[in-house]
Formats: C-alpha cells, structure tokens, sequence
C-alpha cells in the first residue's frame, strides 16, 4: 500500500506563433570615429570636430517569425501523509527564429578553418554562410533545428511536523529558454 500511495498525472502543452515586422532605424544616426589621424591625438580631433571616418545606414526591415511548442508529463506521488514526490518530463525542440526576407547568416567552424566562402556572397569572410548556402540551416534561421530537447524535473517535499507547518524541499530540472525575436 506504502508504493501505491495518491497519484495525480498531469498531461499538457504549450504552442506560441510569434513575429515582428518592424522598419528599424538603429543604424541610420550614422557613426562618427576620431582616432587621431589629423592631430595626433582622438580627443583632439573630437574637440576640433575633425573627423577620420562617418559611416551611415539604412533603415532595417525586420521580419522575423518563430514558432513554439512543448508538450508535458508529470506525476505528483504522495506515499504518505509527510512525502511528496514529483517528476516528470517536458519535450520541447529548438526551432530557429526564421527571417522572412531571408536576411540571416549563419557561422561554419568548419568552412572558416578550411577558408570555404559563400556562393550567394562570395566577398563575405571565410566561415559566413547565408540563405541558398549548401548546408546552410533550416529555413531562414540562424541555427538548424533540434529536436531530441528533453527536460527532466525532479522534486520532493518533506513535512517533518505531525501539523505540516514547516517544510523541507528539493528539486532538480533542465529548462530551455525560446530564441528573442529583436536578437536577430
């Protein structure tokens, strides 16, 4: 009777669709640099507004969409009136942030050690590889998919006390976080 104990499964999950489109103006002020090139001295030529180098941009157009989902078991075990148990597992596979426009890179350790560029940019730096890149990763992502994400929780509950007015707890997990949209 002591194994049976009070059992309470739980079953669950989670789907989250989200996207921004967004037209951004973060590189558009433009960067000043004054390194000293005219007067010897960076503080200098900032004082005198003699400048080495302005470089401005253009507005960004953002659109980025991502997809979430995870599913869920647990079980909470209470063999007697002082221990509770709880376990359980949550799957949750890593999909990547997509860029709609396919505005994305990704970064090969392996091409930048053998030299390997892009052939959709081939002036881009060794390593880099882009939308339309052989073995570039899923979709418009940054990253490919991964699908083996498992999240084991463990936990207990002790109440020494006939009363239950003090408790001991301990609990273990791995938790995954979703990628920000505004980080690509």
């Amino acid at each position: 009777d002591w194994l049976m104990g009070k059992h309470q499964v739980s079953f669950g999950f989670s789907i989250i669709r989200t996207n921004i489109d967004t037209s951004n103006n973060r590189p558009t002020n433009g960067a000043f640099s004054f390194n000293g090139s005219n007067l010897g001295l960076g503080w200098a030529d900032f004082m005198l507004g003699r400048m080495s180098s302005f470089m401005q941009g253009n507005a960004v157009i953002d659109y980025w969409k991502h997809f979430y989902f995870g599913v869920y078991a647990q079980d909470d075990w209470k063999p007697n009136s002082k221990f509770t148990f709880n376990y359980g597992v949550r799957w949750e596979p890593f999909m990547p942030v997509e860029n709609v426009n396919g505005y994305a890179n990704a970064f090969n350790r392996e091409w930048f050690d053998q030299g390997r560029h892009s052939t959709v940019y081939p002036q881009a730096p060794a390593g880099l590889m882009f939308p339309g890149d052989e073995g570039y990763p899923d979709n418009n992502g940054f990253y490919k998919t991964q699908w083996g994400q498992l999240a084991p929780r463990l936990g207990m509950i002790w109440s020494p006390l006939d009363d239950n007015s003090m408790s001991v707890r301990a609990a273990y997990g791995i938790f995954y976080d979703t990628p920000h949209l505004f980080f690509g």
